[in-house]
């Protein structure tokens, strides 16, 4: 049973989702609507909300569809790690997110999240935040809690299979080597990999959002392993009938975090107003310009 795939388990120090360190691009997206991007820019803050509640309709649980592509033999060397599977949805089911994107000035975005191009998306620099790009394995089997990260979600289908392997070889790799000791530890390594499998459903999606190139702010909602700006009481709003929970990410910080607004290719804003906008809550040096999509 001693396979080329067992040898080759991820060390503990390897990120769950990207082995390569993650370079933090200098600015990221956030789509909006006007309406939100006023109430954004006057009470400071960004909403991280309750992941649930996403718009994609197998946000959490297109790891499945990723687990069903591995091959039986692979099972097979990893009998010790399958069962990590079950319950994993449930195992960490509090993660409230921000969605960021590379792209300021991307027509998917516009027409999903921006009042179909009416309003807003704004530039944040989050490189100088106290929180981590993505989880090491041993992150994870040392916290109780996930914390808060910023992560890239992947979408190509081989990398996708490579993550869903590097947890399973490691969890296999882990237990194997702590057969003797089956009491505690052995627990707190299948608490370990469904951690892993909770938090990489979070960031992989379907190929065809790709375009978005979407990073994600992720907290757990409950760890003080969080950065200043994620304030700690836990709020509600209401759309329709549905209550969503979501936490607030402050934009407001001893070094300005709001870089730059691109206004919709169909706002009604001028970049004059914008500016007068931004000056009276407070904001200084951020650059403005209009959407160069021509959509109307």
């Amino acid at each position: 049973m001693d396979t080329e795939r067992h040898r080759t388990h991820p060390d503990d120090r390897d990120g769950v989702v990207s082995t390569a360190p993650l370079a933090l691009p200098p600015v990221l997206y956030h789509y909006c609507s006007e309406q939100a991007f006023r109430a954004i820019v006057n009470n400071g803050c960004v909403w991280a909300s309750d992941a649930a509640h996403m718009n994609d309709a197998l946000e959490g649980v297109w790891l499945d569809e990723v687990v069903k592509r591995i091959e039986e033999p692979e099972w097979d060397d990893w009998r010790e790690s399958g069962h990590i599977l079950h319950d994993y949805r449930v195992w960490k089911t509090d993660f409230y997110i921000a969605c960021l994107s590379e792209k300021g000035d991307l027509l998917s975005q516009w027409r999903s999240y921006a009042d179909d191009g009416r309003g807003a998306s704004i530039g944040l620099g989050l490189e100088g935040l106290e929180m981590p790009t993505g989880l090491s394995f041993t992150d994870v089997f040392h916290m109780s809690s996930l914390g808060c990260t910023i992560d890239r979600v992947v979408y190509d289908e081989a990398s996708q299979d490579e993550v869903a392997r590097r947890v399973f070889r490691y969890v296999d790799h882990l237990m194997r080597s702590a057969a003797a000791e089956r009491g505690y530890f052995y627990d707190a390594i299948v608490d370990t990999g469904r951690d892993c499998l909770a938090y990489v459903s979070k960031l992989l999606k379907h190929p065809g959002f790709s375009e978005e190139q979407e990073w994600r702010l992720i907290y757990d909602g409950k760890s003080d392993r969080r950065p200043a700006q994620i304030n700690s009481d836990l709020k509600h709003r209401f759309r329709g009938k549905e209550k969503i929970g979501y936490f607030e990410f402050s934009i407001r910080s001893a070094t300005q975090l709001l870089r730059e607004v691109v206004l919709g290719p169909k706002s009604d804003l001028s970049v004059e107003e914008t500016a007068q906008l931004l000056r009276a809550a407070g904001y200084r040096d951020v650059e403005i310009r209009r959407s160069m999509i021509p959509y109307r």
